[in-house]
């Protein structure tokens, strides 16, 4: 639909081979799309990094979802990433308008940010802002820090032992 809409967007699947036949029906679907879709599968991790790299833009499409580990990379690779606006991804975009509530709103925003290309120098200032919080660093500085609570007795409000 967004191509519908005059953008000549194209689109790379990424993702690991678990089950044959959803495989299948997706082909099936991608039939006479390859010009603009591409499938990359079971890729080595550098692969993964420098395809992702390459991309302005990513796109997530599980609501509910706990964390979002492939929205963290997507983010991390500097991808303006749109995701569902329910589950963990929400708090790695944490900007409302890359955040979509159903199929007509992810319409809507992704051909808004590729329409302005002032919108996408803001969103991409925000998003850089949510990525000190994702990085490896700021994980192992997190879970040092809770592991010394808890060393000293000083477990923080709320979480179990």
């Amino acid at each position: 639909r967004v191509r519908a809409r005059g953008h000549e967007v194209k689109l790379t699947l990424a993702g690991n081979r678990f089950d044959d036949d959803f495989l299948s029906l997706l082909q099936d679907t991608l039939k006479g799309k390859e010009e603009w879709v591409s499938l990359l599968l079971d890729l080595p991790r550098d692969e993964l990094d420098a395809s992702i790299g390459r991309h302005a833009f990513g796109l997530h499409g599980k609501s509910e979802e706990p964390y979002g580990m492939a929205v963290a990379e997507l983010v991390l690779g500097g991808c303006l990433t749109f995701v569902p606006d329910s589950g963990g991804q929400v708090e790695i975009v944490g900007v409302g308008d890359l955040c979509f509530s159903d199929v007509d709103d992810a319409v809507d925003k992704i051909c808004n940010v590729l329409s302005d290309r002032h919108l996408r120098k803001r969103l991409a200032a925000e998003l850089a802002t949510q990525t000190e919080q994702i990085t490896r660093q700021a994980f192992v500085g997190g879970f040092d820090q809770f592991l010394d609570d808890l060393e000293n007795g000083c477990v923080p409000e709320g979480r179990p032992i």
